[in-house]
């Protein structure tokens, strides 16, 4: 059965992420978290554990965030964390099947004033910019 790995797999999303690919039995579904949990994998990024984990899984879904903080904050402790989970990916020549979704306050549902912005409202959209990191990053949109 093809592994794939879900990063965050204790938060709000990864949970539910976890638990719907888990119901379809169509995938082996390990579950990542920093403080080990019974049923779930649990390592240092980047470590040899990790490294031969991500070696043998089909797709990594990155759940993983911070959404208890001031929004600048979480923004920059989010960005980081993606961040250091793409750098943790070993160099093997292979490509990487990585799905990133965000936090449960993306959206702001609090309406913090530091998340207000003269970008208007637009229905269905964060109040927040998007950010981007330029780098080696490479998006593949796979259709199949």
């Amino acid at each position: 059965m093809k592994k794939i790995l879900i990063v965050g797999a204790t938060g709000f999303i990864g949970k539910k992420v976890a638990d719907y690919l888990i119901q379809q039995q169509e995938f082996d579904v390990i579950r990542y978290t920093r403080r080990p949990h019974q049923g779930f994998f649990s390592c240092e990024l980047g470590d040899s554990a990790w490294q031969e984990m991500v070696k043998s899984c089909v797709a990594i879904i990155n759940c993983s965030g911070v959404g208890l903080a001031k929004i600048k904050q979480q923004r920059n402790a989010n960005e980081t964390i993606a961040r250091q989970l793409v750098e943790s990916l070993p160099d093997i020549g292979k490509k990487y099947r990585l799905l990133h979704l965000s936090t449960v306050k993306a959206f702001n549902v609090h309406h913090y004033a530091d998340a207000r912005q003269d970008t208007g409202t637009h229905a269905g959209r964060s109040r927040q910019p998007a950010t981007a990191t330029a780098g080696h990053w490479r998006v593949v949109f796979d259709r199949g």
